[in-house]
């Protein structure tokens, strides 16, 4: 990968339902607003961490390693009002993968990441 790429702009929004009128004014907007597509999440985070933009989408895992380093960042999660759904959260993703040659690993590490020290250092870092 290379990592001087510079940010792209689309006007093709394949993943997004575009066909109600919120969704065509928030599209509109962020176009209007230069908004900027990076390569992955860990250049969203060094394009934040250095100051290039205000803020990014970028996993929580990035912003973990950002403040871990340092780093001028702060993980932000929007959310609605105290009774509605906020926004979804996957801290990390984890899989077995059937016939991988070491499942009784996975299944370790697996264990281990739903542990209540891992979640007690996921919650700490969210808190900083």
């Amino acid at each position: 990968m290379n990592s001087t790429r510079q940010p792209t702009r689309s006007s093709r929004w394949t993943t997004i339902n575009t066909r109600t009128p919120c969704r065509q004014h928030w599209l509109r907007q962020l176009r209007e607003n230069e908004v900027a597509i990076l390569p992955g999440n860990a250049q969203v985070k060094d394009a934040v961490a250095a100051g290039r933009y205000d803020f990014g989408f970028s996993d929580t895992d990035d912003v973990n390693e950002a403040l871990r380093d340092g780093k001028p960042v702060r993980l932000v999660v929007p959310d609605q009002g105290a009774t509605e759904m906020g926004v979804f959260v996957i801290p990390n993703a984890v899989a077995l993968i059937r016939g991988a040659p070491h499942p009784e690993s996975g299944s370790k590490l697996m264990s281990y990441l739903l542990s209540p020290i891992v979640k007690y250092a996921h919650d700490s870092l969210r808190e900083k």
